[in-house]
C-alpha cells in the first residue's frame, strides 16, 4: 500500500513510518520540520517538506502518488500555544486537517464533505 503519515518528522510518525516501511509499505512522509527532525524519516520513505494549510501542496501529493491511505499525526502539541495562541493551535489541528480531508476527497473524486 503507498500511505501518507503527516507529521512523519515527529517521534511517533518516525516511529510509524519505520514500521510501515519494515511491513513492506510504500511511504510517502509529509511534514513540514517545523518541530520535526528529517534525519529522523528513514531514507526508504518518500520525504516532503509542506503544510497542511497549502491545498496546492496537498493536491501535488494527491495526483503525483497513488495514496490508499493516510495516518494523520500532524499537530500542534505545544499546551503553551493552546492557551496563548488559540487561534494558531486551531489553524494547526482543526483547520489543516480538514484541508487534508478535503484535498483526500477530491483526488479520490468524491464531491466535498464539508
Amino acid at each position: 500500500m503507498n500511505i501518507l503519515v503527516t507529521g512523519a518528522a515527529g517521534y511517533i510518525g518516525s516511529v510509524l513510518c519505520e514500521e510501515l516501511v519494515a511491513q513492506g509499505h510504500q511511504v510517502i512522509a509529509l511534514d513540514d520540520l517545523k518541530h520535526g527532525h528529517r534525519a529522523a524519516v528513514v531514507p526508504e520513505a518518500v520525504f516532503i517538506q509542506a503544510d497542511l494549510g497549502d491545498q496546492g501542496a496537498l493536491d501535488d501529493i494527491f495526483h503525483q502518488h497513488r495514496i490508499d491511505a493516510v495516518m494523520h499525526l500532524a499537530a500542534e502539541t505545544s499546551v503553551e500555544y493552546s492557551m496563548t495562541e488559540p487561534g494558531r493551535f486551531f489553524w494547526n489541528n482543526v483547520a489543516c486537517g480538514v484541508n487534508l480531508v478535503e484535498c483526500l476527497a477530491m483526488a479520490k473524486g468524491t464531491s466535498s464533505w464539508i
